[in-house]
């Protein structure tokens, strides 16, 4: 995906994306025009805002704005020509809009991100965002670089000698104006805080050679041991991935954090990331916030966040588009690490992925535990909750709680439409599962679930509480298939048609070990 980016002028009436013409910023700083395939006009209380877009020659376009959300606004989007109706997701906010031939209107009084689609057109991400409090620019420790004409290596000689500086006199802040920051990898260090202002986009080469980092591993960002640092602002960090995977079939990170302790991520734009976009590596103590993802559907192996081996992680309020698993817990023994994964919270993000949305594994080397998923979105994705085990150890408390799924099937994408999977398999040993807790959700699936063992001990300790399956539009619900397990209980479960619940019967069950499934009603 060539990452393409337009600045349309502030003094404009309204935000036109414009089949005509675009000055676009590529990975190799050239200016071009380019088609841009629909066009739509967006009035933010009547003010223009920057935009960007994401284009790709086999990626559906994707366009976001970046919006003040200090105040109530009053959002309008408007089809310049032939569009089919609009849709607000996510599903709670559609009811309070107002549509009309080619016009949605609403109010936006808080910081979640809206997703507006008009049938086969691109999607329109809105994301809201209060004023990041930016440092003070006459602090001693602060550091501000402006874009210059130089080359990557120059900048990011810049930009790393800056960090190295402030993190030997005990910490400060790196502050990047506004515009294009091409760099090579980046070593963020102890105490040191990488501040990106509005506007300011720091930004890949493409190039394999920009990547090294630590370890033999690929990133643009690295965060290596380090206690307290972060990665903060309204700005973009472009991983130019698409260019690495299909120019040169090579990946890298986006973020990799290893062995870091207190380590801060919020507000930022993460795009076009050439492998999992932020990978936490043994850490602890970690904040992730308001954090957007943005990546290529199909690109390979592009997760979104990855918190492997580590542990007291708290992901909030973050939205996630991603080619590959968009919030998933490993334990993956990578450099010879050997520590299981724990308290981890992830909360009130929304997700859009071609894979799995909210899922524990596959890699299991070591344990897994008090595990939360809660006040997830899940929108227009190919897969919903999974657990899968292949490498041995034990998950244990692990819930998902207060989510909502709308799931579809992808052409060519296996097991794509399910709204649960839970598997032991064997691959590097036979694990185990205890206390698994599906509480309150509501899916819509247009494929059957599964949970089941491959291993000669069976799944066991699984619940369901007070969930909902959602009939399809012909009035269809998939159901469960379950082989070798135990102690399966759905309680208090409903079926959903035309907003009607009924009753979860024992009928939605098949399978060989369907005899061991308990289905009640408190």
């Amino acid at each position: 995906m060539v990452v393409k980016e337009v600045f349309l002028a502030r003094t404009v009436v309204s935000f036109l994306l414009c089949a005509a013409l675009g000055l676009v910023a590529h990975a190799d700083n050239a200016l071009r025009e380019v088609d841009l395939p629909y066009q739509v006009n967006v009035s933010v209380n009547g003010k223009t805002l920057p935009v960007r877009i994401e284009q790709g020659t086999r990626l559906q376009q994707t366009y976001f704005v970046q919006l003040p959300a200090d105040t109530p606004s009053e959002i309008t989007v408007r089809a310049m020509a032939g569009h089919s109706p609009f849709s607000l997701k996510p599903d709670r906010y559609s009811a309070d809009a107002k549509t009309e031939p080619g016009t949605i209107k609403f109010r936006l009084s808080d910081e979640t991100p809206r997703i507006i689609k008009s049938g086969a057109h691109p999607y329109l991400f809105l994301f809201p965002q209060r004023k990041a409090a930016a440092p003070d620019s006459a602090a001693p420790n602060l550091v501000a670089i402006s874009p210059e004409d130089d080359s990557a290596a120059e900048h990011t000689q810049r930009i790393q000698s800056s960090i190295d500086r402030l993190a030997a006199a005990g910490g400060g802040t790196v502050y990047l104006h506004a515009g294009i920051h091409r760099v090579r990898a980046v070593h963020l260090k102890s105490r040191v805080s990488l501040f990106l202002d509005g506007g300011a986009v720091l930004q890949g080469t493409g190039s394999p050679a920009g990547y090294e980092g630590n370890h033999g591993r690929r990133a643009l960002i690295v965060v290596d041991q380090a206690e307290g640092a972060s990665i903060c602002g309204p700005g973009i960090i472009d991983g130019a991935g698409s260019i690495l995977q299909k120019k040169h079939n090579t990946k890298a990170h986006l973020i990799d954090a290893v062995s870091c302790r207190n380590l801060r991520i919020e507000d930022v734009v993460l795009r076009d990331p050439g492998a999992w976009t932020v990978h936490l590596i043994g850490c602890s103590g970690v904040s992730i916030r308001r954090v957007k993802i943005l990546g290529d559907w199909m690109l390979a192996n592009t997760d979104g966040i990855d918190p492997d081996m580590s542990d007291n992680v708290h992901i909030e309020d973050c939205f996630i588009y991603s080619g590959d698993d968009a919030l998933v817990v490993k334990t993956t023994g990578t450099l010879g690490l050997t520590r299981p994964s724990f308290d981890i919270t992830m909360r009130n993000c929304i997700v859009m992925t071609r894979k799995t949305s909210c899922k524990i594994g596959t890699e299991s080397r070591y344990d897994i535990r008090d595990v939360l998923f809660e006040k997830i979105e899940i929108v227009d994705s190919s897969r919903g909750c999974a657990l899968w085990m292949r490498d041995g150890a034990t998950y244990s408390n692990i819930t998902f709680r207060n989510i909502r799924m709308n799931l579809m099937r992808l052409a060519g994408e296996q097991w794509s439409g399910e709204a649960y999977r839970v598997s032991i398999q064997e691959r590097n040993g036979r694990g185990r599962m205890k206390n698994i807790l599906f509480d309150r959700i509501e899916a819509q699936s247009p494929q059957r679930s599964v949970l089941f063992s491959k291993v000669p001990h069976p799944l066991s300790g699984v619940t369901f509480n007070n969930c909902v399956w959602r009939a399809e539009a012909d009035g269809a619900i998939p159901h469960i298939e379950v082989d070798n397990a135990r102690d399966i209980s759905f309680i208090n479960c409903f079926t959903k048609r035309n907003g009607i619940h009924s009753p979860f019967t024992e009928k939605m069950i098949q399978g060989p070990s369907r005899r061991h499934v308990r289905v009640e009603q408190n």
